[in-house]
Parts: structure tokens; sequence; C-alpha cells
């Protein structure tokens, strides 16, 4: 009995240190995951991963597409570029063309790359259209948050990489050893300087929203279609379709007429003759062989015949 006490004691006192030995291991692996953690937003250094973009703020760039047309094309151009000043935008590229001077007017239009603040591009187009008659207009969104983090955390990696070059670059002592660390450091800025340009040229499109317009001068607005015409104007194209269809397939008949003729004279009375021999064929095969013959005095009924003759 003792011994099995003591035995029990001792099993117990190895599961005890076993567990012991395991806490701490795990509190040892729990430290070193710990030590590799980053605070959001950042990367850990020497890791090569981006950051998710779900883990920043949207890149977004938005374009506009605008066309319209005035009646009075000096005071319409005038109040677009008030308009423009008056959001602090300004205009990236502009192209005239036509005449105008008071009441002396020749195809004028004016076409500008406009730059608004993002923030004010929907108050913008809002006033623009008290401005100008729109006929149209559309918004485009660009997402381009994955490439931009995508190009931060390479900027990154880039600039501790210049770092450590120039470090070694002081530690150098051959002339090979040298040349060498200054051929990558002089790639490793060039990318730099590339990677820095493209940041700011998104920085400075996501800033500034884009405004394409096109301004027309005309003696009469285009009248925009309500939905009783632009639904007449759906059935009728429709209808129209449907009867070019129509058309397209009456014309294809007539062409296809002369064919089918030819066709028709020799097939037709191959199909008949053929149906007349499988015809006669069939009816052949369905005919016995031989078609029985009676006689007309069968032999047992002339010997009795005989037999009468004679007693008579």
């Amino acid at each position: 009995m003792k011994k099995l006490v003591f035995i029990f004691l001792a099993a117990l006192l190895c599961f005890s240190l076993s567990g012991c030995g395991a806490n701490s291991l795990n509190g040892e692996k729990a430290s070193d995951s710990y030590s590799t953690e980053t605070a959001p937003g950042e990367t850990p250094e020497n890791s090569g991963v981006s950051l998710r973009p779900e883990a920043t703020e949207r890149k977004l760039i938005y374009t506009s597409e605008v066309f319209a047309e005035t009646k009075d094309f000096d005071t319409a151009k005038a109040a677009v570029d008030g308009l423009i000043s008056q959001y602090q935008g300004y205009l990236e590229s502009s192209s005239f063309s036509g005449y105008s001077r008071g009441e002396e007017k020749e195809d004028c239009s004016l076409d500008y790359t406009i730059r608004i603040p993002a923030e004010s591009l929907s108050d913008f187009l809002a006033e623009l259209e008290d401005k100008v008659n729109v006929t149209s207009s559309n918004t485009y969104m660009e997402d381009v948050t994955g490439s931009y983090v995508d190009t931060e955390a390479r900027l990154k990696s880039l600039r501790q990489e210049e770092t450590r070059l120039l470090e070694l670059l002081e530690q150098a002592e051959s002339l090979e050893e040298i040349l060498q660390l200054e051929d990558r450091l002089s790639n490793v800025r060039y990318e730099i300087e590339s990677m820095t340009s493209q940041l700011q040229i998104y920085d400075d499109e996501i800033a500034y929203s884009t405004v394409n317009l096109s301004l027309r001068d005309v003696t009469e607005y285009t009248i925009r279609p309500s939905f009783g015409s632009r639904s007449w104007e759906a059935f009728t194209g429709g209808w129209t379709s449907f009867v070019n269809a129509l058309q397209g397939f009456v014309l294809a008949f007539l062409w296809l007429l002369p064919f089918l003729i030819v066709i028709a004279v020799i097939t037709v009375p191959i199909v008949i003759f053929t149906r007349r021999s499988a015809k006669k064929r069939r009816a052949r095969l369905s005919a016995p062989p031989f078609a029985p013959v009676q006689e007309k005095n069968p032999p047992a009924v002339v010997a009795e015949e005989e037999k009468k003759d004679q007693n008579e």
C-alpha cells in the first residue's frame, strides 16, 4: 500500500513539473509573438508586407464629364470663370474656338479641364447647372487605395534600404565594395524619387477632382426629352427595328428563291421515283412465292367414276 502511495505521489509530481515547463514555454512564445506586433497603420521592418486597403482611408479619384450650351457665350464664360475662383479651383487646360465680340459671334465654343477640391465637387456641379444649360453630365470614380498603399510600403522599404546602404558605405574599406554600394544606392534613390512622384500625383488627383467642361454657343437650347417622349421614341425605335428585320428576312428569302427552285426541280422527281420503287418492292415482298393450284378432278374421284361405269 505504501508503494502505491509513493508511486502516485511521484507521478503527480512529474505531471506538475511538466505543466510548469509547458507554461514557461508558452510564456516565451507569447512574449515573442508580442514583440513582433505593430501599431495599426504601420508595417514591421523588413517584413515586405503591405497594409491592407481596409486598414486605411479609401483613396478615391473623381472625374466628371459635362456638356453644356448657352445663348450668351461671353456671360456664360465669365460665370464659369467666376465659379472656378469661388470654389478655389484652377484651370489645368483650356481651349477656345470661334469669334465673339459683342453681338458678333461665330461658332463659339470652349473646352475646359477644371480642377476643383474634391469636397466641393457636388456643389460646383450643382451651381454650374444654374449658369449654363447642361445637356449631359457624368461622374466617374476610381479607387486607387491598393496602388497607393503598395507604393507607400515600397517607398518605406526603399528608404530603410537607403539607410542601411549608407551605414555600409561608411564601413566599406575596399574600392570594389564602395563602387557596388554606390551603384545600388543610386538605383535605390532613383526608385525613391519615382515613387515619391507617383504618390504626389495620387495626392493631387485625390485632393482635386477633375471636371471636363465642353461649352457651346447655340441659338436655341436643346430640350431634354420627357419620359413620355422617350417612351414613344423607344417604341418607334423598336418598331422600326422589327420592320427592318422583317424586310431583311423577305429580301434574304427572295435572294435564296432561285436556289430553292433549282433544288426542288432536282429533288422532287428523285423523291417520287424513290417512293414508287419502295412501294413496288414492299408489294413484291409481301406476296406469297407460289399460288396453290387446285386440280379439277382428284385421283380418288376419277377411280370411283370408273368403277361406276364398269358396274353399269
